[in-house]
């Protein structure tokens, strides 16, 4: 169950930064994704997803900032598309 949610909520993080790279969406919502992150960062410390998911809340910083680069915006989503839906299925 808790895996479904994981996968679900990874999901929308890819659509997320999605957004977030074309300017079309706030900040609050990007907030508390990089909070949901970061709660999976210092629940399973240690594991290379976590590092991984600390790479994308920092990049997730940079694109609030404004600073965007077309690479590492398709390695994230693709990153945490592909770990949703492994998480579902």
């Amino acid at each position: 169950m808790i895996l479904k949610i994981y996968g679900s909520l990874d999901l929308m993080s890819a659509f997320v930064i999605f957004l977030c790279s074309l300017d079309l969406i706030g900040i609050k919502l990007p907030i508390l994704i990089m909070l949901y992150l970061g709660f999976k960062v210092i629940l399973y410390f240690g594991d290379l997803a976590s590092f991984l998911d600390l790479a994308v809340i920092i990049y997730m910083i940079f694109l609030l900032l404004g600073f965007s680069n077309l690479v590492i915006t398709v390695l994230s989503i693709v990153y945490l598309a592909q770990k949703g839906i492994a998480s579902l299925f």
